[in-house]
């Protein structure tokens, strides 16, 4: 369903219907969720020529979440200027694991309440609608998506799009049975006020029973989150009760955070690596933990959230502009999104692996033998150059990339070279000097063409002790998969 005339009203018009383009036929998406990775898809495809609306809630309880400097990247690729400012500086991180206390790379520390209305500011600065409502249901009707929403006012209301992303996090309603879920664990988070004086720091301590993650401000200002296992929890004992008796089996955060006092009930919510049903169709996408979240000892959630926004985008804009590369567009997301899930599984369960003190204890035996990931790992493409969907120009086209064990969806480009003739060139025997000086398939300069081919002979399926060992090695893996670029 499209529409076409002028814009007659500002972009804070209370109906996306009442936005309108003259001469151009806009299609309308509606994204359904108000934290990054809805706040970001609905940037992305503004800037696609699509009448975007957001649909959510405000988020009201604080949660502290911590993020790596590639989520303030991914910010800024997006334009998320109130978010950044929220983030603010990396805070000191010290990790107790294994046995041993280390200095760990710096992480920020986001108050997601804060957070998520920075977001909000951001999409009102983009002029893009959001609307605080509780998304109650959606049909497909005709060529129509209705949505059906709740105001605060506990009035009903439905809006209408061609398109919907659903980016409600775990709240999204189940389509399909989920493809794999890993283990079941709960997050018991208490706030406290007195700690140690110190700089902004971040602490992650194993126990017997699970794993800790506490944060100090400043002001004293402190959490502690314990993550266990639901068999753990014993009934008849209350929350508070049963974080204190997993915080007395700590050691290294209680000796840093002093004797800190509660100011507040501690509250418990789900974690779960999981990996969802039904991703997309031609009306419907999911992205952020509605379509796959990590175990939180990754650490990865909201760059995913923001990187599965950035996939999300070019798969929308190809459904909906160029629909005879839809299948293919559907099949990169789904694909991005097992693999990307599978590996954060596996390096989850290295994670756990790496903790030996309590390895018989079931919290972290049923981790570290978690293994029903593996075979999504294993169903890459056959071939050292092969045809593989990829991101051209805003849409999934199909080009020749390079696969390898680390990179099973394949990579295209390495310093702006294009790899898969790249590799063609260096098996017909032509020297990268003659690469840079003659005409040939490879565009690129001297040092762009060296930083390819250094990247290359130091990927584990093809180093070798010299370059003549090199190229004779990338011959053997063409010959043998029969593929050319």
């Amino acid at each position: 369903m499209c529409f076409a005339a002028k814009r007659v009203l500002s972009a804070r018009s209370d109906d996306i219907h009442e936005l309108v383009v003259k001469g151009l036929e806009v299609k309308r998406i509606s994204v359904l969720g108000v934290g990054p990775a809805a706040v970001v898809v609905a940037l992305l495809l503004q800037r696609m020529s699509f009448a975007v609306q957001v649909l959510g809630r405000r988020r009201h309880t604080p949660l502290l979440e911590g993020a790596s400097p590639r989520v303030v990247q991914g910010l800024e690729r997006a334009g998320c200027h109130h978010a950044l400012d929220v983030v603010g500086h990396p805070w000191q991180r010290v990790s107790a694991w294994g046995g041993e206390r280390r200095a760990a790379n710096g992480e920020h520390v986001i108050e997601r309440s804060l957070f998520d209305s920075a977001l909000i500011d951001d999409l009102e600065a983009a002029g893009i609608d959001f609307h605080d409502v509780t998304v109650t249901g959606t049909e497909c009707k005709g060529e129509q998506v209705h949505i059906d929403a709740c105001l605060p006012s506990r009035q009903a209301r439905t809006f209408f799009a061609d398109f919907i992303v659903d980016a409600r996090g775990k709240s999204s309603p189940k389509m399909a049975p989920n493809p794999l879920a890993g283990p079941l664990s709960v997050a018991l988070t208490r706030h406290y006020r007195g700690a140690l004086p110190r700089h902004r720091q971040t602490w992650s301590e194993s126990f017997e029973a699970g794993w800790a993650w506490a944060t100090a401000d400043r002001d004293g200002t402190c959490s502690v989150q314990c993550v266990v296992d639901p068999a753990s929890l014993e009934r008849g004992i209350g929350l508070d009760a049963l974080h204190a008796r997993f915080f007395r089996q700590l050691r290294v955060i209680p000796h840093a955070l002093g004797q800190p006092v509660a100011c507040g009930s501690t509250f418990a919510r789900g974690a779960q690596a999981v990996l969802r049903g039904a991703l997309v169709n031609e009306r419907c996408l999911r992205v952020g933990d509605a379509a796959y979240s990590s175990d939180p000892l990754s650490g990865h959630g909201l760059y995913e959230a923001i990187a599965g926004a950035f996939a999300a985008a070019p798969v929308i804009n190809t459904l909906l502009n160029d629909p005879v590369h839809g299948p293919l567009a559907m099949d990169y997301y789904q694909r991005r999104a097992t693999l990307t899930f599978a590996q954060r599984a596996r390096a989850g369960v290295d994670f756990y692996r790496s903790e030996g003190q309590w390895a018989e204890h079931d919290f972290w035996r049923l981790r570290r033998e978690w293994s029903a990931w593996r075979p999504s790992l294993e169903r890459g493409p056959k071939g050292l150059i092969t045809t593989a969907p990829v991101v051209v120009d805003g849409f999934i086209r199909p080009r020749s990339v390079l696969v390898t064990d680390r990179h099973p969806l394949g990579v295209r480009f390495l310093a702006g070279v294009e790899l898969a003739p790249l590799v063609a060139c260096l098996c017909e025997g032509i020297s990268p000097d003659a690469l840079h000086t003659t005409p040939s398939r490879v565009r690129g300069d001297l040092d762009q063409i060296k930083q390819a081919i250094s990247w290359l002979s130091s990927v584990p399926e093809l180093s070798a002790p010299t370059f003549t060992s090199f190229v004779d090695r990338l011959r053997r893996l063409m010959a043998h998969d029969g593929t050319r670029p």
